[in-house]
């Protein structure tokens, strides 16, 4: 299982940044994970008036069956 979560930093304040992490997950396969990081991305940029600095990750879930 993998858990989805972004990094979300201005790119004029490099050093604010925000991790928002996924409500839906978690999802069986990384390719899953994957998808939904990418739907997060586009609704944060879409939603957003600052250019931003994203980065994504999708860990194993800890305590959960693989």
């Amino acid at each position: 299982m993998f858990e989805a979560a972004l990094l979300v930093c201005l790119a004029a304040a490099p050093a604010s940044c925000v991790e928002l992490t996924d409500t839906r997950g978690p999802y069986e396969t990384e390719k899953a994970c994957e998808v939904r990081v990418d739907e997060m991305a586009e609704f944060t940029t879409e939603n957003h008036l600052f250019e931003l600095n994203i980065r994504w990750n999708c860990s194993k879930a800890e305590g959960l069956k693989t």
